[in-house]
């Protein structure tokens, strides 16, 4: 009798999101690139998710000098920084402008 073939695992929807998430993080992280790292922190990218070598957003930001990330993805910063965030796209979608350049500055030294 002949066998099925063998099903090659597919990993669901969620986790290959969650993947490409945390592999544009570090990528990110890795160039320096603030924005992007606020956008995929704001969006739930797994900051302590590693490479295939073992490298986390957090280790290829400290290998690239880039010290404002290193706090940015540190221990508790991420939730607070994600408050921030919440609270500024909140004060632009009501268009009051003194609270965006509050709470920009807020940011600013967060990072």
């Amino acid at each position: 009798a002949a066998s099925a073939p063998a099903v090659a695992h597919v990993p669901d929807q969620a986790d290959a999101v969650s993947k490409r998430m945390a592999a544009a993080l570090r990528d990110a992280a890795e160039a320096g690139e603030i924005e992007e790292v606020m956008w995929l922190i704001a969006g739930d990218a797994d900051v302590n998710a590693q490479s295939s070598n073992g490298c986390t957003a957090l280790d290829l930001a400290a290998e690239r000098g880039h010290e404002g990330f290193v706090r940015l993805l540190g221990e508790e910063l991420p939730q607070r920084l994600e408050d921030v965030y919440d609270i500024l796209c909140q004060a632009e979608a009501r268009s009051d402008y003194r609270d965006v350049l509050k709470w920009e500055g807020r940011m600013e030294e967060l990072l």
